[in-house]
Order: structure tokens, then sequence, then C-alpha cells
């Protein structure tokens, strides 16, 4: 059984030992409940599998000890030290999926945050939530609040971390060519030299987005160049979502072997380190893959496993994608009204959080199921609806498929 929680403990705990003195930290830790919870159970499938799958978690222990941690803080530290231990203990919540507990942090750090300097970077990272959670309109609000205190103080860095949030929400929601400018206006604002990780972030999400435009080749040019960044700076996340992105380009490529090459990587590092959102992630590309190579009781059991993290940690984008999963393992199956319903659910959410690609791509599969199923109007329809979609983010390979299905269907 691996812990998740035990990988976020210790890196609070790392976190603490920069702000209280041995003789506080241990009356701290007195203070937090350690006691063990009890593995659970989990049907066996595949050995290996089973082994990649079983994981807990504790997220109302890691409440507790959060709350408490805040409280003992404010008591002891001087406000300043105060309000840096909120923002970082909230850059910690938000990387192990705990959105939750990061807004509460965040939100507490730009309230009481009385220069300019600190109320941008509370503002940053408190976008940065929002964004994770889809909340874009609040996101990139809360964005337009931190890059104007950015700028009143000069701080081109600060701004240039606005534009790549901004980058990563326009490309979630397929406005690619949105993405593309804010992510290049980035590297205008930063110094490479002093900002390596933002570099770095920078070229894997250009990366996502040419993979996604069907540009195989200058995507693993980025994607390679992140590596090597990320890697010298021993960031294990961002190496975990690079594995994942390397993952998923095989895929588009059907190299499915390399694919999941890169996905067993991934969920590797991801598990040793405690990264529920990438686990959410890759559990559910691996299923994607499992479904190709036809091993659909394992792709179920890695999408109801990406379903389970996905909810832990508020992850809708990822949820309307499981459902989109769950779809094809019951169209495969033959069961077409409950593959009909799950892409419905899936096209509901999309349209909720106004997500264009991923509205396209259930348009498509949706089309694709009345194909099977012989409604040949309701077909039509839908690929007419992602006909428009996917042309507005250029997702070239989807287009030409479109195309061909509406040729065919004359």
């Amino acid at each position: 059984m691996e812990t998740i929680k035990t990988e976020f403990a210790k890196d609070v705990q790392k976190l603490l030992t920069s702000y209280f003195d041995k003789t506080q930290l241990k009356n701290l830790l007195q203070k937090l409940n350690t006691a063990e919870r009890k593995s659970s159970s989990l049907d066996v499938i595949n050995k290996f599998y089973t082994q990649q799958l079983n994981i807990e978690y504790n997220f109302a222990k890691d409440r507790m000890e959060i709350d408490r941690t805040i409280t003992f803080a404010m008591k002891n530290l001087e406000k300043e030290k105060y309000l840096q231990l909120l923002r970082k203990l909230g850059q910690i919540c938000t990387g192990h999926g705990k959105l939750n507990l990061a807004f509460e942090a965040l939100n507490k750090a730009v309230k009481e945050s009385e220069n300019k300097k600190d109320k941008a970077e509370s503002l940053l990272l408190l976008a940065d939530v929002h964004s994770r959670r889809a909340e874009w309109k609040k996101s990139i609000e809360v964005l337009g609040s931190a890059k104007d205190l950015f700028n009143s103080v000069k701080d081109n860095s600060g701004a240039g971390k606005c534009e790549n949030i901004l980058g990563s929400i326009y490309g979630e929601r397929g406005e690619l060519e949105k993405a593309k400018t804010h992510f290049e206006k980035c590297l205008t604002l930063i110094d490479p030299y002093k900002e390596k990780e933002l570099t770095a972030s920078v070229e894997l999400n250009l990366g996502i987005i040419e993979n996604i435009q069907g540009k195989y080749e200058k995507a693993f040019e980025h994607f390679k160049k992140s590596l090597r960044k990320f890697e010298s700076l021993g960031s294990y996340r961002r190496i975990a979502e690079i594995k994942h992105n390397m993952g998923m380009l095989y895929v588009n490529q059907e190299k499915y072997g390399e694919a999941v090459e890169e996905f067993d990587q991934c969920i590797e590092i991801s598990i040793k380190e405690g990264l529920l959102p990438v686990l959410a992630m890759v559990y559910l590309s691996k299923a994607n893959v499992l479904i190709t190579l036809k091993e659909f009781d394992s792709a179920s059991s890695f999408a109801d496993k990406s379903m389970e993290v996905s909810h832990q940690i508020d992850d809708k984008l990822t949820i309307a994608e499981i459902y989109k999963t769950k779809s094809s393992i019951e169209k495969n199956l033959k069961n077409y009204d409950k593959a009909e319903n799950y892409l419905l659910s899936s096209l509901m959410l999309n349209e909720k959080m106004n997500n264009v690609l991923n509205i396209a791509e259930s348009c498509f599969e949706l089309a694709r199921l009345y194909d099977e199923m012989n409604r040949k109007q309701e077909k039509e329809e839908y690929l007419q609806r992602s006909l428009k979609y996917f042309r507005e983010v250029q997702a070239v390979d989807y287009i030409q498929k479109v195309e061909e299905m509406l040729a065919t269907s004359i």
C-alpha cells in the first residue's frame, strides 16, 4: 500500500523547519494527530496494475493538521513570516491536489497582506487554485488584480507568471492561439537564467499546444527541452507531468507501447511523491490506452480510480474526461444506452466550463456512437457541431477526421 498522505506530510514538515525552532516545532508536532488508518482492499485484476492503483489518502486528517499549523503560526510568527508560511502552505496544498486547503490558506494571505508585492504574490497563487478548479472566469479576474499590482511595483517576473497561468487557462479551454500569445508574452517578461523553472514550464505548455495541433516533432522538442531543465532542478512533479504528456504524444502517434512506458514512469513518480492531480490524469490516460488494447476490465479499473481521485481533489475537467472514457468502454461492450448517457454527461460538464476543445471531442464521440447506432440525423448534427469547435482550436487531425466522416455520410 502506497500512502499518498505521507509525502504531503513530509513536504509540510520540511517547510515548518524553516519557520520554527526545535522547541516550537516539537510543540506543534505534539498537537498533530499522527494516527494511521487501515489499508483498504482492491479487487485483483493484474498484479502490476493492482500495485499501481493501490493508494490511500486521508483528507480529514490533513485538514486538521493544516488548520492547527496555521493557528500555531499565527500565534508564534511575526506577520511577514506568517504570510510567507501561508503562501508556501498554499503552494504545497495545490501541488498535492488539496485545493480547498490551498484556497483557505491563500485567501487568508490575500486578506491579511498589506503591501502590494505580498498581496500580488498571494493573488497569483489563489488564481492558480481557481484555474485548477476550472473556475476560469474567477481566475482571470484574480490574475488581472495580481498583474496590476505587479506592474505597479515594476515586477516583470510576477507579471510573467500571471501570463503563464493565463496561457494555461486558454489552453485548457482550447483557445490555443490565445494561449500561445500569453506564453510568448511571459517569455518576454522574465529572465530565463533567473526563472529557470518558469521557463521550463512555458516550454512544457508550448509542447502541449503543439501536440494538440498535431505538430508532433515540435511538441517532442519542447518536451525534451523542458524535461532536461526540470531534471536539473529536481522538480519531480514537473518531470511526472512531462512523462504524462510524452505518453499523450505517443498515443496521438498510435505508439501505444511507448505511451504505456511513459505512463508507468509517471505513475511511479506520482505515487512516490504524492501527486494526486497527476495521478488522476495518468490513470485516465492509461485507461484509454487499455481500451485500445481491448483490456476492458483493466481499463474500467483505471478509469474508476481516476474518478475516485478526481472527486477527492475536485478536478472537474478530468471528471468530464472520465465520463467520455467510461462511454468508450460501454460502447465496446455494446451497451449503447450507457455509452450515450456517459457522453452526454461529459458534454454537459464541458459546456458548463466552456471548454471548447473538450466540447468538440464529446460531440465527435457522440457522432461516432450515433453512427454505430444507425441514428443518422443525430450523427450529422454532432459532426457539424464538433467541426465548428475543432476549427476554433485549429485541431488539424480532428478536423480531417470529421471532414472524412461527413464526406462518407453524404
